[in-house]
């Protein structure tokens, strides 16, 4: 499997679904404060699961692109009007310097052998008073082997001190967020690696409960969760808190940031 099949492939799994679904669509609501008004450009869209918001956000307008055709395909049936779809590489975008107000790139940098060159290339076709929105998994949490990610589709994941040195030549302004599920899902096997769940006694109950409740029906378990806390089962996208006191901890880094 190349790069581009293997991104595909771990995207073909963000359906409204999917567990993901809510952690993915939570960094677009994230981004939303800085789009009102403006021409947005963003990397690797996939099935168009974030346009919506974009839109909904006040965007002027918003250039959607993505490797994938099928994804592209699929996005047209969700495309806003003032949304344009485009085929590109991230690392040669087919668009003019200073092109674009706001860049979002959620979860893409560490699926690029070349990463160095994507960063640069989407610093070029932004404004100089834009803003790049910017995440990738956390190495703190994700903890690859031996510099190697865990992950198949993955090329490299980031402390968020390498993070922080791959931005800063690029841009002179950069702040970094650690993201997690809110308090109502934290103790969930899911988002929350062994060692970093707590190991009291009721703890350890719920935490079994959630293992049990997790394999029965989908209607059973969603039936059980509104009743327990009032909540579905999987956290939604705004069940996700975005800190700079949880780079230590959170799965997921997103970076503001400013030339």
């Amino acid at each position: 499997m190349n790069i581009e099949e293997g991104f595909i492939a771990e995207r073909a799994t963000l359906t409204p679904g999917s567990p993901l679904w809510g952690e993915h669509r939570s960094r677009y609501h994230f981004a939303a404060p800085f789009l009102k008004g403006k021409r947005v450009l963003d990397i690797a869209c996939g099935t168009g699961f974030g346009m919506g918001i974009i839109s909904e956000s006040g965007a002027k307008e918003i250039f959607a692109t993505d490797m994938s055709i099928d994804a592209l395909m699929t996005s047209r049936g969700v495309r806003p009007g003032n949304a344009f779809l485009f085929r590109s590489d991230g690392t040669q975008l087919p668009f003019e310097a200073g092109t674009f107000d706001v860049v979002t790139s959620f979860e893409t940098v560490e699926h690029i052998p070349n990463y160095k060159d994507f960063v640069a290339d989407l610093r070029r076709v932004l404004k100089d008073d834009g803003v790049m929105i910017m995440s990738t998994p956390n190495a703190h949490y994700t903890r690859p082997v031996d510099g190697k990610p865990v992950n198949p589709f993955h090329i490299y994941e980031f402390t968020p001190e390498e993070f922080r040195a791959l931005l800063e030549p690029q841009f002179s302004k950069v702040e970094l967020y650690g993201q997690r599920v809110s308090d109502v899902y934290r103790i969930c096997p899911f988002w929350e690696l062994p060692d970093m769940l707590p190991q009291d006694p009721v703890s350890r109950i719920k935490i079994a409960a959630w293992k049990l409740q997790v394999r029965l029906p989908e209607s059973v378990r969603e039936t059980i969760s509104g009743i327990v806390k009032g909540k579905p089962f999987f956290p939604g996208e705004n069940d996700f808190v975005f800190s700079p006191s949880e780079l230590k901890t959170g799965y997921v880094q997103v970076a503001v940031c400013r030339p």
